[in-house]
């Protein structure tokens, strides 16, 4: 990087060894990264020449040269665009710094999210889009694509007393002690009619996340919140990072209104084939140019047999207008104590 404003620039290691990455950022943006990555990310202010596996980094075009970079151009959702500069050589990411403050916070913390995805995804960790609550550091993960009831079943349960862990990414990994969910830093959405069905109410909180200030994106039908928001509106205590997996669930809505809210326990084909479908890549499609810099993503078809296997699954088949009353039941899979969960360590 040029000699301009080096004085101010902060390094964060992000993540632990070996894949541990650098965020080089501007002093005045340090607190703001560090308080979305935490706690799921370890952060530690470390000097530039600490060992590193990847590095990401700001810059305005004047300030650096950047000929021997690759530029992607990325699109959010309702985002504006963000110039992104790639060299693989250098393992190196640079976000264009020419955005306003809060959306270049938020892209640093999203590509440090995404390089430790793909160090993780290489010693066994299972990727998939689901949430997570707990209790006690024993954990549910609720798993489901769009429309499922994915993002309503969590609410409800933060409101019925369990802490949140993760809404749309979580992974698992295998210990000696069992399967251990972990979350990952990133916002949640929320529709405004999941809100008023439990009761919430936003009028007295300011959103910090962009899409309400600075984005193009029209959020009037949802709310976007940051993990610790989203605590604070259901009053429960801060995030929790990880817990031991007790159960799999994986919620629908009810095809009639009379139908009876209910936990039905699904057989471990069933579970893998619910697991299959909601496996995803590290490298979603604005990531996808980022792919020619590692190895092939491995196969996720042996640790989805393992978790099938060995971690109960529940269909849990739910009405929008009783969303208190299945949350409840996720909440007694955690008070079950006749429930076990196998142990398996990864070899």
């Amino acid at each position: 990087m040029s000699g301009r404003g080096q004085r101010d620039l902060a390094t964060l290691r992000c993540g632990d060894p070996p894949y541990a990455v650098h965020l080089v950022l501007p002093a005045t943006l340090q607190e703001a990264a560090r308080a979305l990555l935490e706690p799921y990310v370890r952060v530690k202010v470390v000097t530039a020449d600490h060992a590193r596996w990847w590095q990401v980094r700001t810059t305005t075009p004047m300030e650096d040269d950047l000929d021997e970079h690759q530029l992607t151009t990325v699109r959010g959702t309702g985002e504006p665009p963000m110039r992104l500069w790639s060299h693989p050589g250098r393992r190196e990411l640079v976000v264009d710094a020419g955005l306003p403050g809060p959306l270049v916070v938020q892209y640093l913390v999203r590509y440090v999210r995404i390089l430790l995805r793909v160090g993780h995804s290489r010693g066994e960790e299972l990727f998939l889009h689901g949430g997570m609550v707990s209790a006690d550091d024993q954990g549910v993960v609720i798993l489901g694509g769009k429309g499922a009831g994915k993002t309503s079943s969590i609410v409800a349960c933060l409101t019925a007393g369990l802490d949140f862990v993760a809404n749309d990414d979580v992974s698992l990994v295998g210990t000696e002690a069992g399967w251990v969910g972990r979350g990952w830093p990133r916002a949640v959405s929320v529709r405004q009619e999941t809100l008023a069905a439990l009761d919430i109410d936003l009028d007295s909180h300011v959103l910090s996340h962009p899409a309400h200030r600075v984005a193009v994106r029209d959020a009037g039908s949802e709310a976007i919140l940051q993990p610790g928001e989203l605590t604070s509106l259901t009053n429960r205590r801060p995030p929790r990072a990880r817990a031991l997996v007790r159960a799999l669930v994986f919620p629908v809505f009810a095809e009639s209104p009379s139908e009876k809210v209910r936990l039905v326990p699904l057989e471990a084909a069933a579970a893998l084939r619910g697991l299959t479908e909601n496996t995803v890549p590290v490298l979603l499609r604005n990531e996808k140019f980022l792919a020619p810099c590692f190895p092939p993503e491995p196969s996720t078809a042996a640790l989805c047999s393992r978790v099938a296997t060995e971690i109960p699954a529940y269909l849990l088949v739910q009405r929008f207008s009783a969303l208190r009353e299945s949350a409840d039941m996720i909440r007694d899979l955690l008070s079950d104590h006749a429930m076990t969960i196998p142990s398996r360590s990864i070899s």
